[in-house]
């Protein structure tokens, strides 16, 4: 219930997200880099993104919670994950502002602006518009010669397949829960999670050796059993 006001000039992933995008205000700049890449360690976006990824426009949660995918400032704003956009340069004058106790509509007052994004929301609500991990899969291989699509591919490619699926889970059972019950549900599966070998695998790959190439087991979202994605989500 306590306000806050968060401003975000460079990298907020993960638990960066997590502890400045339930704020009422969230204030980006160029420099802002936002994501939520948990799947590549074999983990899961938590922090109560479960709550308000499936919240954005059509598709972009799930988009953005499988792949991992990384937004610039405008983008954000663009799909709601912030409030205002300001230059880095003028970042500065705003956080005094907020330190002096200056009514933040007086703050803020100068950008409240349009902002330009280049995001391609027609396709990520084409192709990511499910909680089937093998549909969303298949669909972008059906895209033959599209970059894009080819990209997102890749991007999944590098995640753990198991950690896809529960993902895809909690993001659609988030979609009618209450932030508390998404939480509660994030820490209760990040239990469950954190035992599968996946997780040891992707931290290992991505943060301790740093070598990128992780072995996870299954090796294929086709692969993933249905009954683990359960137990864990459950």
């Amino acid at each position: 219930p306590k306000p806050y006001v968060a401003l975000v000039d460079g990298a907020a992933m993960g638990g960066g997200l997590g502890i400045s995008v339930h704020g009422e205000v969230r204030v980006v700049t160029e420099k802002a880099l936002i994501a939520m890449p948990e799947t590549a360690i074999g983990f899961f976006p938590d922090v109560g993104s479960t709550y308000f990824l499936p919240r954005l426009p059509q598709g972009v949660g799930m988009w953005l919670g499988l792949t991992g995918a990384r937004l610039r400032g405008a983008d954000a704003v663009a799909i709601g994950l912030a409030t205002h956009f300001v230059p880095s340069e003028r970042i500065d004058d705003v956080a005094n502002a907020v330190r002096r106790g200056d009514p933040l509509r007086d703050a803020l007052a100068d950008h409240r602006g349009p902002v330009t994004s280049d995001l391609p929301l027609r396709k990520i609500a084409e192709y990511f518009d499910d909680d089937n991990v093998v549909g969303i899969v298949g669909g972008l291989r059906g895209a033959v010669g599209d970059a894009w699509a080819e990209e997102m591919l890749d991007l999944l490619a590098s995640a753990s397949p198991t950690s896809l699926w529960v993902t895809a889970g909690l993001i659609t059972a988030g979609a009618t829960s209450s932030l508390a019950e998404c939480l509660d549900r994030e820490l209760a599966a990040a239990g469950r999670i954190t035992r599968h070998p996946d997780f040891v695998e992707g931290v290992r790959a991505v943060l301790v050796d740093k070598d990128r190439n992780p072995a996870f087991s299954p090796a294929t979202v086709e692969e993933v059993d249905a009954a683990t994605v359960a137990a864990i989500i459950a």
